[in-house]
């Protein structure tokens, strides 16, 4: 039995923590919750002083796609962010997502990369900043990029709610 875990990247400091409701079209935009927040009012965040619209990176399950699209829907329609949503060739596995929000490109491990290995580059920003479900085969890469760039390692803000088990 696992406890699915919430991770952010160090530079960012956005929660997402709110329900979806009723879903409606709107003009030319789809949204699901009344009194969406326009699109046109919508802001960036700023991940180490630099503007850049939420990046939520998606894992290739249907668990982890659902709670990712709850999150983008309350951060773009309730709390107003840009959101930008990728993944990459290995978003098969939580272990991307630990790559993914430390800056890594595609979710790709970098750590031994002599750009972030020997660039001493700490204030590295990527473009993912939130994942919403990660497993257990997460913990190693997590553990390394703890050890290794501390400031650069995703952090656990919180579990799901839910318990699983993998297959």
């Amino acid at each position: 039995l696992l406890i699915m875990t919430i991770l952010r990247c160090q530079c960012c400091s956005v929660f997402v923590f709110l329900l979806a409701t009723a879903a409606r079209a709107t003009g030319s935009v789809r949204t699901c919750l009344g009194d969406s927040i326009p699109v046109e009012r919508r802001k960036n965040i700023s991940a180490s002083g630099r503007p850049v619209p939420l990046g939520l990176w998606e894992l290739n399950w249907e668990s982890a796609r659902l709670m990712l699209n709850v999150a983008r829907i309350l951060a773009e329609e309730r709390l107003g962010y840009h959101v930008a949503t990728g993944r990459g060739p290995a978003s098969d596995y939580s272990a991307s997502s630990i790559h993914a929000l430390a800056g890594c490109y595609n979710g790709a491990d970098c750590i031994n990369d002599t750009k972030v290995g020997g660039s001493g580059d700490t204030e590295l920003v990527g473009d993912w900043h939130l994942n919403f479900e990660t497993w257990a085969s997460a913990e190693p890469p997590l553990e390394r990029w703890q050890a290794a760039f501390p400031q650069r390692a995703p952090e656990r803000i919180g579990e799901t709610g839910y318990k699983g088990t993998e297959a």
